[in-house]
């Protein structure tokens, strides 16, 4: 059934970064208003909130418009808008829970929007890809030497197009121009992005606003990445996305890839699905219309949590992150051994969002406490909780130090051990109370390395004994207990 068409009038100029919300609107059957045409709109839209008084939302709100600002530039967005954000219906942030609780300090209620891809090239074809990677953005300054690094470093081994404003730096760039990087990009295997990325930062550069973050997966270019929180709510970085930390494992990841023709076509176009189906301004401008009608479209919440650690399929199909490396294929992994949680109950040390709590919920467990010191992982434990209605489940916001002193027949302590320094005062609570124990870690130099050995003998001294069930560079051990302990 079509949804009714709203009238919806933009207060204050929004190109460019929000000119795609404007089509996305149009393009789902919503009539855009011209700014002199102020009667009686359904919804107000603000892009420039420095052109709207507290009096003026509060007029608009009487006369029954839903009330929208589109802070398209946060966190300065909220330093403009800050004593009047309380009165709109809901603010568009482009941050997610971090920039929600800022909101909600100021008395706003804040609803995450991503950005969205520039229109997918259609009708023309992708020229041959004879350029490894391409780079378009600034290149002066202290603060981006390492671009320049990685460019020439990539440059003496592969083909590399650079498109910049700063032409005395890479005196071949290509001018910053939106015709060229189209060019550039349907010619490119890999687009890379040296840059704090941020949601607020929608440009592959300032100079061409309409090249977005997604502009590379709409012309089948992989996109090399900082890899920043927001962007696993965007692309699997698996299979869809190449994320890198610094400079040299820039250029290790991007070797991997350009080495492997097939893994580039896959990615590109597995980014390119993902983009078509999740990330052009129709599925955005879905989610703004929505809100008019008091609804709040669920990938709205779960973005309001956000960043999310693990991957949780919520009812609907929603997902709460592509990430899948942080839980998913762990839990293949620990499937096999995974002890009988009937009926018992189980303590979850470092439950992070719930994942592991809820399957033991799904497995018969009557009573799972999960206990975390992060009050973000802990309110998106709450959210799993009360999206599958797991009542077994109760959330504890503490140091797992500070764990309930409660029996508990079985101990979960999944991907933590390589977070601390001391893995005696964990183990210590992990072993006080329950019988049987699980143990996954990672063993890896930082932040901290804990082999194998040490565990086992630190569950030694504690009066447990451990069974490695798998080995390799993420140990399973189930540990039991094996003298009586005070």
């Amino acid at each position: 059934m079509r949804e009714a068409s709203l009238r919806i009038l933009p207060v204050g100029a929004c190109a460019p970064q929000s000119d795609w919300l404007h089509r996305g609107l149009t393009a789902i059957g919503h009539n855009i208003l011209d700014s002199g045409d102020t009667a009686n709109p359904d919804v107000v839209l603000v892009h420039d909130p420095a052109t709207v008084n507290a009096t003026g939302i509060r007029a608009w709100r009487r006369r029954g418009a839903c009330t929208l600002l589109r802070a398209w530039n946060d966190p300065k967005s909220l330093e403009r808008c800050a004593e009047v954000a309380g009165e709109y219906d809901f603010v568009l942030t482009t941050g997610l829970a971090d920039m929600v609780r800022l909101y909600a300090d100021n008395g706003a209620r804040a609803l995450p929007v991503l950005p969205s891809s520039p229109p997918v090239v259609r009708n023309v074809p992708a020229l041959h890809r004879d350029i490894d990677i391409v780079f378009a953005g600034r290149l002066d300054g202290a603060g981006r030497r390492h671009r320049l690094e990685f460019l020439h470093r990539a440059a003496a081994r592969w083909r590399v197009a650079v498109a910049t404003a700063d032409r005395d730096l890479w005196p071949a760039a290509f001018p910053l121009d939106a015709d060229v990087l189209d060019d550039l990009h349907r010619r490119a295997r890999l687009a890379v992005h040296m840059d704090a990325i941020t949601v607020n930062r929608f440009a592959v550069t300032r100079q061409c606003p309409r090249s977005r973050a997604f502009f590379g997966a709409a012309h089948r270019t992989v996109l090399l990445a900082e890899l920043r929180q927001w962007l696993t709510h965007c692309f699997d970085p698996e299979t869809e996305m190449v994320g890198f930390s610094d400079v040299d494992h820039a250029l290790v990841v991007a070797a991997g890839v350009l080495e492997d023709r097939a893994r580039v076509e896959e990615m590109a176009d597995r980014a390119f699905k993902r983009s078509v189906r999740e990330h052009v301004p129709a599925v955005r401008a879905r989610q703004i219309a929505s809100l008019a009608t008091g609804h709040i479209p669920l990938e709205m919440s779960v973005l309001a949590l956000g960043p999310w650690y693990q991957q949780i399929e919520l009812p609907g199909g929603v997902t709460t992150s592509l990430l899948t490396q942080s839980n998913v294929h762990r839990w293949a992994r620990l499937q096999p051994c995974f002890p009988d949680v009937r009926g018992r109950h189980v303590l979850d040390l470092g439950m992070n969002a719930g994942y592991f709590s809820l399957q033991c919920t799904r497995r018969g467990a009557s009573r799972v406490v999960g206990v975390d010191s992060s009050p973000l992982a802990c309110a998106q434990a709450r959210f799993i909780r009360d999206m599958f209605g797991a009542t077994q489940m109760e959330i504890v916001e503490a140091d797992l130090t500070e764990a309930p002193r409660d029996v508990f027949d079985t101990c979960l302590l999944l991907a933590v051990l390589h977070h601390v320094a001391d893995i005696h005062p964990v183990l210590a609570v992990a072993t006080r109370s329950a019988s049987t124990l699980l143990i996954e870690w990672e063993i890896r130099t930082e932040p901290y390395f804990h082999p194998i050995e040490e565990v086992v003998s630190t569950l030694d001294f504690l009066g447990w004994q451990g069974e490695i069930k798998e080995g390799g560079g993420r140990p399973i051990l189930i540990a039991h207990r094996t003298k009586q302990t005070t």
